[in-house]
């Protein structure tokens, strides 16, 4: 339920900035309010979403703050909302992780049921929003044991999946499936091709991870502060929008359909996007 809110919240702020053409001009107040939450009020608030839950399973005994799920909610929205290229899969993830944690301290759980409650959080997030139960299982016990399987929390971490899942699909979670135009024919050339470019999209992704690091590695080298990061880092992406396309900017599931269908895309788009 509570993913389903947060998702559909979002969506009602990016369809209202949609409709005005200067909205995305407030990016670098957005994203420098964004910084300021996340570094002064909850700074467990801030990165991705996934990462936080890793870190606080395998160094803070399981223990997520639920001061977390407000701060991330108001934090995303503002960096999505305002045009952030972001994703909203992380904050899912957290939003379902904490939620599962202060059950815990509710319920007064041992480390062992606790680990399990926050695994089936994370599951239920992460299949609420893709609509893929099985996976978000899997999804949680992975990323949590960090490559190896649990088979005792497997199936309470399925149940939680698929529970999640059906809420969100009752409660109107928008379908992230994509449509393809049509599908080529299986043969040796199709097989060739999706070989090379599985390795190259391996390569464009390292590109992508090691540019992502390299740059967080700069903006904190210095005493630059997280509301003025987030100021820069949004009129930088205003600039980039501005030479590129402004496709780089929002969650760009227009441009994935668009691709679907055969559409034209920019090509420095996938630099713009990184």
């Amino acid at each position: 339920m509570a993913s389903t809110g947060f998702v559909l919240g979002l969506n009602v702020i990016i369809d209202a900035i949609a409709g005005v053409t200067w909205a995305y001009w407030l990016l670098p107040l957005g994203l420098a309010f964004s910084g300021w939450l996340t570094s002064t009020l909850v700074p467990e608030a801030g990165g991705q979403g996934v990462e936080r839950v890793i870190r606080a399973i395998h160094l803070h005994s399981e223990k997520i703050s639920w001061k977390i799920i407000p701060a991330k909610v108001v934090a995303t929205i503002l960096t999505i909302g305002m045009g952030g290229s972001a994703g909203n899969v992380g904050p899912c993830v957290q939003i379902g992780s904490g939620l599962s944690s202060f059950l815990a301290d509710v319920l007064r759980c041992d480390s062992y049921d606790r680990k399990t409650l926050v695994i089936c959080g994370l599951s239920a997030g992460f299949a609420s929003i893709f609509g893929a139960p099985l996976a978000g299982a899997l999804f949680g016990i992975e990323a949590l044991f960090v490559g190896s399987l649990a088979h005792q929390v497997l199936f309470p971490s399925v149940v939680a999946a698929l529970i999640g899942h059906v809420t969100a699909s009752f409660l109107g979670m928008p379908d992230m499936n994509f449509v393809a135009s049509s599908f080529p024919s299986f043969d040796s050339t199709l097989l060739l091709l999706s070989l090379v470019g599985g390795g190259i999209f391996g390569i464009m992704s390292i590109v992508f991870v090691e540019c992502f690091n390299g740059s967080k590695r700069l903006m904190y080298s210095g005493p630059v502060s997280a509301p003025l990061q987030g100021a820069i880092g949004g009129s930088l992406l205003l600039g980039i929008a501005w030479f590129v396309s402004p496709e780089v900017l929002g969650l760009g599931k227009e441009t994935i359909q668009r691709a679907l269908e055969g559409g034209t895309i920019v090509w420095a788009l996938i630099l713009g996007k990184i």
